[in-house]
């Protein structure tokens, strides 16, 4: 692990707190293995109750989620992610 599995969590985070529901949960070790290694296909299938920005949230998720640490962004480049510049009322 290196530093951007931080950037995994937040994604998490993220994902729950714009959802409204817990986020890659799985039911046994087995479901949760299946949804962290099919993350791409759970996160184009998302729909929350709030839809506003919707594409850009699945841009988001799909960037700080990405299994490959090496392709997953940064913290400073996530941060500035247009998801959260949108939403970002300051």
């Amino acid at each position: 692990y290196n530093k951007k599995i931080d950037v995994w969590s937040y994604g998490c985070i993220v994902g729950e707190l714009y959802t409204g529901f817990p986020f890659l949960y799985g039911n046994n070790d087995k479901e949760q293995y299946q949804l962290i290694t099919n993350v791409k296909n759970y996160i184009n299938n998302l729909k929350p109750k709030n839809n506003d920005n919707l594409e850009n949230f699945k841009n988001f998720l799909l960037n700080a989620l990405e299994l490959n640490h090496v392709n997953r962004l940064n913290i400073h480049s996530l941060l500035k992610h247009p998801f959260l510049k949108i939403n970002n009322n300051s």
